[in-house]
């Protein structure tokens, strides 16, 4: 179900369907230790600095193990129990991703993304987690999330191949761009290079260049349009757009092309995505404005 490692330890942390957790030493070739969980694992990160384990959950809480002596502990869940309000398919997160250097955990579900504040006590020993934001009216059901701390932006890939941008700081979308023509599984951000890759269903694996936030190359052009709607704003996002992709299983592509509604929910939302132009370029940090035609 899900599969991190610890590069330092050289420690694989696994998830099976059987709602287990195990911790496999590669050097030694045996299992450290192995623990339920109270509900099947839909995602996993791991803080190789911190030392934590963080498994998501189908019944929307996030379990924080400390991995730094073995058997792991566990630290918290956050929340502290299962949301017994709502039910259904809604409540599963379907992606997180972990900033440790602001203690920032983001959650995405079929019904919304979460930001939460994972704090410690004065001790260290008490830990939880305060959510500080929720984004909601989501369109389309996410699949996989990546934190950008050098814009403050939150890249969330949808089922139907698209991956959209999030403003943090306004909760609303800054651009999205069809990047696969199936499920994008999973994504990595790398901040440093400012570089995303992105896996799919359709069995490639892409790296996009984003922008420089000082520079902003002109690499690429991308014209989003709403479909079936004549008077559904569209200009050019040429700056906006990651600079090209790298096709691991394909030939060299270009990320341009025309797109229309990218996360397939019809003219309202893709208007949504498209409308004041100058509010979306100055919220996608360090991009030149785009030219509307």
């Amino acid at each position: 179900a899900a599969l991190v490692v610890d590069d330092a330890e050289s420690w694989v942390c696994s998830a099976s369907k059987d709602r287990q957790l195990f911790v496999f030493d590669t050097r030694r070739n045996q299992l450290l230790c192995q623990f339920p969980v109270d509900a099947p694992t839909t995602c996993m990160r791991y803080s190789q600095n911190e030392k934590r384990l963080l498994v998501g959950l189908a019944n929307g809480t996030v379990v924080v193990w400390d991995t730094s002596v073995m058997p792991m502990t566990k630290v918290c869940s956050i929340p502290d129990r299962p949301d017994t309000s709502t039910s259904g398919p809604g409540i599963k997160l379907t992606g997180l991703d972990y900033n440790e250097f602001s203690n920032m955990l983001f959650t995405a579900s079929s019904a919304s993304l979460m930001l939460w504040a994972v704090k410690a006590g004065p001790s260290g020993g008490s830990v939880w987690g305060r959510k500080v934001g929720t984004i909601l009216g989501v369109s389309g059901k996410p699949t996989c999330i990546a934190w950008a701390q050098s814009s403050r932006e939150l890249l969330v890939g949808f089922g139907n191949g698209a991956v959209v941008i999030y403003d943090i700081d306004s909760g609303a979308p800054s651009y999205a761009w069809m990047a696969h023509q199936d499920s994008v599984v999973a994504m990595m951000w790398l901040d440093a290079p400012r570089r995303l890759l992105t896996a799919s269903g359709d069995k490639t694996l892409k790296i996009w260049d984003f922008p420089s936030l000082r520079h902003g190359e002109l690499v690429a052009q991308l014209d989003l349009d709403g479909a079936g709607s004549s008077d559904a704003p569209s200009f050019s996002m040429s700056s906006m757009l990651p600079g090209r992709s790298r096709t691991i299983s394909g030939d060299e592509r270009r990320a341009s092309g025309s797109f229309s509604d990218p996360l397939g929910t019809g003219p309202s939302a893709s208007a949504s995505l498209t409308a004041a132009p100058a509010a979306a370029a100055s919220s996608f940090r360090g991009y030149p404005s785009p030219s509307a035609p």
